[in-house]
């Protein structure tokens, strides 16, 4: 094998690797932590949004959720860059929630609700046409009857991290790359 097909070889996975991949993960929220950026809001912990647990369909809005009425606003700090094809939230039945997320120097919004089928708490799940990427998500209360409640969101995506065995291969590469050309300049010709 010549140097010019080692090099190319070399060169092709590093660029590759350092590019960096996809890390699967079906609830890039479960154990992220939540925190209230405007107004203010009662009954169970914030960290029951991540929890990755569902109420059974049909629960009472006020039990076992995180409930509140007004301007309040959640957010959700995903602890890295995401692209994300959808979220689930559980909600009370009959409000709407808007999710948003940065765009550039803009925002976009994705609503969820309202979910008519029973009463109480349920489950709705926003589709992306096609993913965005996010670090963070803000969710709030904007239609319904005013008495808003939550108690999961779960947000399906991958991360967009470079992975250490890239980082790793890049460097190998890199030494066998060196080691080649200094053996090659110390062999007469």
């Amino acid at each position: 094998m010549g140097l010019k097909t080692v090099f190319a070889s070399l060169f092709a996975a590093a660029a590759i690797g350092a590019a960096g991949s996809a890390v699967a993960d079906p609830n890039v929220a479960l154990g992220k932590p939540v925190s209230i950026t405007l107004g203010s809001a009662a009954g169970a912990a914030l960290s029951t949004l991540t929890d990755g647990l569902f109420l059974p369909i049909g629960t009472e809005y006020t039990t076992g959720t995180v409930h509140w009425t007004g301007l309040t606003n959640f957010e959700i700090d995903l602890g890295g860059l995401y692209s994300i094809s959808s979220i689930t939230l559980q909600h009370d039945h009959n409000d709407t929630y808007l999710v948003s997320y940065p765009v550039g120097s803009s925002v976009g919004f994705a609503p969820i609700g309202p979910n008519l089928i029973g009463g109480g708490m349920n489950t709705t799940t926003f589709t992306f046409g096609a993913p965005i990427t996010a670090a963070k998500l803000n969710i709030l209360g904007v239609a319904g009857d005013g008495l808003y409640s939550m108690s999961e969101i779960q947000v399906a995506g991958v991360a967009i991290v470079p992975e250490p065995g890239s980082y790793a291969m890049l460097l190998a590469g890199l030494g066998l790359i060196a080691g080649v050309v200094t053996r090659r300049r110390r062999t007469p010709h």
